[in-house]
């Protein structure tokens, strides 16, 4: 089994080394939260300690985090432009003319 990376942020793991030794990942848990990735490695859960859970549940919140959006401020412009054609100075006077 290949060895869990570890990291300043905790400790990623596949889901295959959860399956094949689901303690180790338990333990890992009393340095910092452990991310499980999924297909392709993609993070997919995180597993952290009781304690951890229980910092976080009974947290409050600051008024930037009440406030903040939940989805990003500014769409995706780029489908809904009309298509634009830039003229040089010459030919807009020649049109006017």
């Amino acid at each position: 089994m290949n060895a869990p990376m570890r990291s300043p942020r905790g400790t990623t793991i596949s889901s295959r080394q959860l399956r094949e030794a689901p303690a180790r990942a338990l333990r890992a848990t009393i340095e910092g939260p452990v991310t499980i990735t999924g297909a392709g490695g993609k993070p997919a859960y995180v597993l952290i300690s009781q304690q951890a859970y229980q910092r976080l549940a009974n947290r409050t919140l600051s008024a930037w985090e009440l406030l903040a959006p939940q989805e990003p401020i500014a769409p995706d412009f780029d489908e809904h432009l009309p298509e634009r054609r830039i003229e040089s100075l010459f030919e807009f006077d020649k049109q006017k003319g």
